[in-house]
């Protein structure tokens, strides 16, 4: 288990990391998820060994790694930037590491080949790196990091370089590799689809702290506060206000729903809007189809939006009714208060 405790760095007078913690069970994959500044790269940079924190500690199976240098800790790192080696061909950067470590000629030969064929490039071991295309760069460069068989396997924002097609086809494969060998992994990236689908749970990182921490599907039906879901995508997300016993949007009566006693908003799932029957009434101010189902956007008479997940599309323009499942919606304080969700 990697266990990151109350991890501090300063540069200067900004605080790159204040009190970051974070755990990773064996074979376990943890997506840190932040926005620009958030200290989730130099959060990676911590647990490689390759910056040292001004506080606090980083233990692997319960030994602790803060002191240790970067080629004693035997964990993989991989770049956005993952830099193959020209002058070699797909298998002599697959070897690198290996033949860092001293492994045999037979032996680099055969794990070159299982993980060519891992990461779904069999029989590539002499093409030229130059004739890859990005996607089967990326395989290689994942391959290279693998090969060593690592404790631990570091990613930072290594989709960032692809293009749509070639970044989602590696979304389905990543998490299939990492399971096949039972690999440990913290993927840091600042984005949500890409954290959601390697992650089996995610760590929201703000400001160098971690805000926010449990699976894809708990961080989106229970977000713990405005702010998180806001930063995940979800839209609907409404300040309210508390009338005696009642709580409203002001275009909205909040039943009685789970929430925190210091709650300031009410986060509506798009899937919580139900289109076609109900008190409420808006027009379609724009419709975008994700694949057998569309996101709809209303425009309340009051001036807000709501978006609703749906299976079909009304025109735009039309006048439509709908109301909201409460046992969907959440009331959540406006600032993190917690780390867990």
């Amino acid at each position: 288990m990697l266990e990151v405790d109350a991890v501090t760095v300063r540069f200067g007078a900004a605080t790159a990391l204040d009190g970051f913690s974070l755990r990773v069970p064996q074979g376990r994959r943890v997506a840190v998820m932040g926005p620009s500044g958030s200290g989730k790269s130099t959060l990676l940079r911590v647990v490689a060994g390759l910056q040292r924190p001004d506080g606090g500690h980083v233990r692997w199976a319960g030994v602790d790694v803060t002191d240790v240098p970067p080629h004693r800790r035997g964990f993989g790192l991989m770049f956005q930037d993952y830099a193959l080696f020209p002058h070699r061909s797909v298998a002599g950067n697959v070897a690198y590491g290996l033949e860092m470590a001293g492994r045999s000629r037979a032996e680099i030969a055969e794990r070159v080949r299982t993980m060519l064929e891992l990461v779904g490039l069999p029989g590539a071991e002499d093409r030229d790196v130059a004739t890859l295309s990005g996607g089967e760069q990326q395989r290689v460069a994942l391959a290279r990091t693998l090969a060593p068989a690592p404790r631990l396997v570091l990613l930072d924002e290594p989709l960032g370089s692809l293009d749509r097609a070639l970044r989602d086809r590696l979304l389905v494969d990543m998490p299939r590799i990492f399971d096949r060998i039972g690999a440990t992994v913290v993927y840091v990236t600042h984005d949500r689809e890409e954290a959601f689908a390697v992650g089996d749970e995610i760590v929201v990182a703000r400001a160098g702290r971690d805000v926010a921490t449990g699976t894809p599907e708990a961080l989106w039906h229970r977000p713990p506060d405005a702010w998180v879901a806001r930063f995940i995508g979800l839209e609907n997300v409404f300040p309210i206000t508390r009338r005696g016993e009642e709580t409203t949007t002001g275009w909205w009566t909040v039943p009685r729903v789970e929430g925190t006693p210091d709650a300031t908003h009410v986060v509506i799932p798009p899937e919580a809007v139900r289109l076609g029957t109900g008190p409420l009434a808006g027009t379609v101010a724009d419709a975008r189809f994700l694949g057998g189902h569309y996101l709809v956007r209303l425009r309340l008479d009051v001036g807000v939006e709501i978006v609703a997940d749906v299976p079909t599309v009304p025109a735009r323009g039309s006048r439509v009714a709908f109301d909201i499942d409460p046992g969907r919606v959440v009331l959540v304080p406006d600032q993190p208060t917690s780390s867990s969700v």
